[in-house]
């Protein structure tokens, strides 16, 4: 299956997606534009643009279509190698000088400040609160991940209409969507990105 793992450090969303559109695999490129505070993405055979969060294309012969999205699990490198011992890792050789072995956001995430502007704030929740948002038809919701951590064994199970979905956290950052009803969306990432392309979004836990 052609995939994209897709990651914005402004934000810290994370995405899985087939590539596939109408039978064909496009492939993706970074456009080094923004939205919302989240980097659009680039499809090389039309050269348009795709918005991680927005859910969908923004321009081309595609606008308005979603990829399909799967399931996915953030986790850490250590972790990987106890479960899959002969699992390969991308190559930091990448031809760019790049400290690959630190996080150059790590001030940025451990304040309220953002770098770029977004469309509108929600305060029902922090800033960075760290969320998994679902969207399914006409249901928007966000799971704060705290909200997942308290749950027994960390794992939280809630219906989508009349659709099971089960996702769950850990005290170490490890987040998994376990189960999602089919044509789901679902993305990792902070609050104030959700909440500025999905304005619509209930918030689990919360009236």
């Amino acid at each position: 299956m052609p995939i994209a793992v897709v990651y914005c450090p402004l934000c810290d969303s994370v995405t899985v997606v087939d590539r596939r559109v109408d039978g064909k695999a496009l492939e993706f490129g970074v456009s080094g534009l923004l939205l919302n505070s989240n980097v659009l993405l680039y499809d090389r055979t039309d050269n348009a643009l795709w918005s991680q969060i927005g859910l969908g294309a923004i321009s081309g012969p595609h606008v308005g279509q979603s990829l399909k999205h799967l399931s996915w699990h953030i986790t850490s490198a250590g972790e990987v190698r106890k479960a899959h011992a002969s699992a390969t890792v991308v190559t930091t050789d990448t031809g760019h000088t790049r400290d690959y072995s630190m996080n150059p956001y790590e001030n940025y995430f451990s304040d309220d400040r953002l770098m770029f502007p977004v469309a509108r704030r929600d305060e029902r929740l922090p800033v960075k609160a760290r969320v998994v948002g679902v969207r399914m038809g006409d249901i928007v919701r966000a799971y704060p991940l705290e909200a997942v951590k308290a749950m027994p064994d960390g794992t939280l199970t809630d219906l989508l209409g009349p659709s099971r979905l089960m996702i769950s956290a850990d005290r170490d950052g490890g987040v998994r969507v376990i189960e999602v009803p089919p044509e789901t969306q679902v993305a990792h990432t902070f609050w104030f990105a959700w909440a500025a392309f999905q304005p619509k979004t209930e918030i689990f836990g919360q009236q």
